[in-house]
């Protein structure tokens, strides 16, 4: 019976609504692709502004070591043998960036 059912044995009404499905079901497909990949795209583009934020914010850690608290401990390095971690830049950018995902 269903063999009996061909496009040129419906009704007009029947194939205007057929057209009117395969329309539907190619524009929903379509729009959920385009928004997809906008979506990944608004997320890709989320997680490198955060990344840019932390790396500017280490390299200020660094960039403030360097200038202010390595003068400040070079007197106490050459007093004292020992080695001081903290007049190294790359030391507070590392603490700093160790504790920021310790505070939510």
């Amino acid at each position: 019976m269903l063999n009996n059912i061909t496009l040129k044995n419906l009704k007009i009404g029947a194939k205007f609504n057929l057209i009117l499905i395969l329309v539907f079901i190619v524009s929903i497909l379509g729009s959920g692709v385009a928004l997809s990949s906008l979506l990944q795209g608004r997320a890709q583009n989320e997680v490198v502004y955060q990344a840019e934020i932390l790396i500017q914010m280490v390299n200020a850690v660094r960039n403030y070591t360097q200038n202010r608290i390595v003068p400040l401990l070079e007197p106490r390095v050459e007093l004292n043998s020992t080695f001081t971690p903290e007049i190294t830049p790359n030391f507070s950018a590392k603490e700093v960036f160790e504790n920021f995902p310790k505070n939510p």
